[in-house]
C-alpha cells in the first residue's frame, strides 16, 4: 500500500471512522503533504473531546501505522469548521431572523 490519499481515507473509513461513530463523532482527511504530512481533523463530538489526544494517538496514528508499517509519516490534527455544523448554525439563525448569511467558512 502507498501512502496516498484514497489509501489513507480507507484505513479511516474502515477502522477509525466507525469507533468514533460510537461517540457521535468522526474523522476528516485534510492532506497529505508528499513529505509525509497527514492532516486530519475531528469530527462532530469529537472535535471537543478532551480525549481527543489519546484518540489520536491510539487510535487513528495506531490503525495508519499498522497499515503503512514500512512509510514514514507525520500525523496533524488540524482544526476545522465542519460545513455541516456552520449550515446547522445558519438555519438555527434563519429561523429567529438573524442575518446568517453572514456566516462563512474560511479554511
Amino acid at each position: 500500500m502507498n501512502l496516498d490519499f484514497d489509501a489513507v481515507q480507507e484505513v479511516l473509513n474502515t477502522h477509525v471512522a466507525p469507533q468514533l461513530a460510537l461517540h457521535g463523532g468522526g474523522v476528516k482527511l485534510c492532506s497529505i503533504s508528499p513529505e509525509g504530512d497527514i492532516r486530519v481533523a475531528f469530527k462532530g463530538a469529537c472535535a471537543t473531546c478532551p480525549s481527543m489526544t489519546e484518540t489520536m494517538d491510539a487510535l487513528v496514528e495506531g490503525q495508519l501505522r499498522a497499515a503503512f508499517p514500512d512509510i514514514p509519516f507525520n500525523l496533524i490534527l488540524v482544526w476545522d469548521t465542519d460545513e455541516e455544523l456552520l449550515q446547522e448554525a445558519r438555519d438555527i439563525l434563519r429561523k429567529f431572523g438573524s442575518r446568517s448569511q453572514e456566516i462563512t467558512h474560511h479554511p
